[in-house]
């Protein structure tokens, strides 16, 4: 996560929330340390969430199913999104709503991988060979897709990268940028971006983008 090795300390005391908490195994990590962490998904898989903190008796830690218009305006110390802004239909729309929950000063994180012009930004491993890199920018989406629904004995042939399950956006280091850039009331603190390769290229824009495995931005609310 890009809150750091010393995520404990940061999020000591804090009411945090995870958007996009899936099977909830970050808001759990959280809830060990936070004062209260929420994890909160659309997906029914959000049931196994709360199964879980049930099981390991965590009663500062809960979870929703819906999205973060669920909650008033700056409830929260610590916003996070772990793994799941590659897969909103509406990663912007999401944003303001991470930012309007969170209290003025306190923070907005995001994690993502792999990055989209990224070696395996097709997220298909299970499909395509991790030592194939690129081939979801090097053929059609549609071919992509084909290969994607038959290996996977789909009902339909699927032709769009947004049609598969949990969705998929094309989300790159430079669109999460802007996304954050031109949001209200955010200022950007700190960017990171995992490399596949420990080469010099920050300066060339496109080589970082392709050479990029996942990507964490940090911003505070005003």
């Amino acid at each position: 996560m890009v809150l750091g090795s010393d995520f404990a300390a940061q999020v000591r005391g804090k009411r945090v929330l995870d958007v996009g908490c899936g099977v909830g195994a970050a808001a759990l990590t959280l809830g060990g340390h936070a004062e209260l962490a929420v994890g909160v998904d659309p997906a029914p898989r959000v049931a196994l969430a709360g199964a879980a903190a049930r099981d390991r008796s965590v009663p500062n830690v809960s979870f929703v199913r819906g999205s973060a218009a669920a909650f008033p305006d700056g409830c929260f110390d610590l916003v996070i999104s772990h793994d799941a802004f590659e897969h909103l239909d509406d990663p912007a729309g999401v944003l303001r709503e991470m930012v309007r929950v969170t209290k003025a000063g306190g923070s907005v994180v995001v994690k993502f991988g792999p990055t989209w012009r990224g070696p395996w930004g097709r997220h298909m491993s299970g499909t395509y060979r991790k030592d194939r890199p690129w081939l979801h920018l090097m053929f059609p989406e549609r071919s992509v897709m084909r290969v994607w629904s038959v290996y996977n004995d789909w009902p339909e042939t699927l032709e769009h990268y947004a049609e598969l399950p949990g969705g998929m956006n094309k989300m790159t280091v430079k669109r999460c940028q802007e996304i954050f850039s031109s949001t209200a009331d955010l200022e950007i603190r700190d960017v990171s971006v995992g490399m596949f390769r420990a080469l010099p290229v920050g300066r060339i824009p496109i080589l970082k983008e392709l050479l990029s495995v996942e990507m964490g931005i940090r911003a505070v609310r005003r």
